[in-house]
């Protein structure tokens, strides 16, 4: 499993994760957010409520991540890309 942009890429980069439980959510995602926040990258979660709560509780206090509220809006793929743009 890779995780990070591939060398020498710019511009966004979004990555998804299939997972069957909060753990194994966190497992992929802290490390990511951690290592995006030790390069000074944006670091944006985009996750319902309960996953966004558990996410912000792994994280250290006071890390600066960003968290978007979905609700109704990935009902349309499109219209999501379309407003976090």
């Amino acid at each position: 499993m890779r995780t990070g942009a591939a060398a020498g890429h710019t511009g966004y980069f979004h990555e998804a994760v299939l997972y069957s439980s909060t753990d194994e959510l966190l497992d992929v995602v802290v490390p990511f957010l951690t290592g995006g926040l030790a390069a000074g990258e944006p670091t944006v979660v985009a996750l319902g409520e309960a996953h966004s709560a558990a996410v912000r509780a792994a994280l250290p206090a006071g890390a600066e991540v960003d968290y978007l509220t979905g609700g109704a809006m990935y009902a349309r793929p499109a219209g999501a890309i379309h407003a976090y743009r």
